[in-house]
């Protein structure tokens, strides 16, 4: 039974998604508790994405992230491991982008030479989003998104989370 649930979690974090697991399950001839896969796949588990994006609805200003911006990038900067041993650092760079996001405009993010990054991009459509992104293929992408929606969810910040959406890395 052991040996079952560690090729079960295996097979879990090498596929994106359920119908690419099942697949797996059938060439194997498995029979698993589906459930339990159906359960953790909702949550990101196992999941590895370039980029996870927060979308915002279309009727958000970038001024109604102003009250909770500071304890969001903070978070990503925990989530990441990211913090600055000098707090005047991160205090800085939160305070640039809340400058921005109090007259309405777009703010830089986590766009630092780093392994992970916080992304604000322009879009045609409109309406705010942004997007953590990785050099690599990981769960850590997932994670961290999971962890900036949960954040929001608890203030009540209405969003929706999509992932690897970014055009230009598609070809790659």
């Amino acid at each position: 039974m052991l040996y079952l649930k560690k090729l079960f979690l295996k097979l879990a974090r090498e596929q994106r998604n359920f119908l690419g697991f099942l697949s797996v399950l059938l060439e194997y001839n498995l029979t698993t508790n589906l459930i339990y896969y159906k359960t953790h796949l909702k949550k990101g588990f196992g999941m590895r994405s370039k980029t996870g994006h927060i979308i915002f609805p279309k009727k958000m200003k970038y001024r109604d992230l102003v009250p909770i911006y500071r304890d969001l990038y903070m978070r990503f900067l925990k989530e990441t491991n990211q913090l600055e041993e000098e707090e005047e650092r991160n205090h800085m760079l939160v305070r640039l982008n809340l400058l921005d996001l109090e007259k309405n405009r777009k703010p830089e993010g986590h766009n630092r030479n780093c392994r992970t990054k916080m992304v604000f991009p322009l879009t045609k459509k409109g309406g705010i989003q942004f997007y953590i992104k990785g050099n690599t293929r990981s769960s850590e992408i997932t994670k961290v998104t999971e962890s900036l929606s949960r954040f929001l969810n608890d203030n009540d910040v209405d969003h929706k989370v999509e992932w690897d959406k970014l055009r230009h890395l598609e070809r790659r």
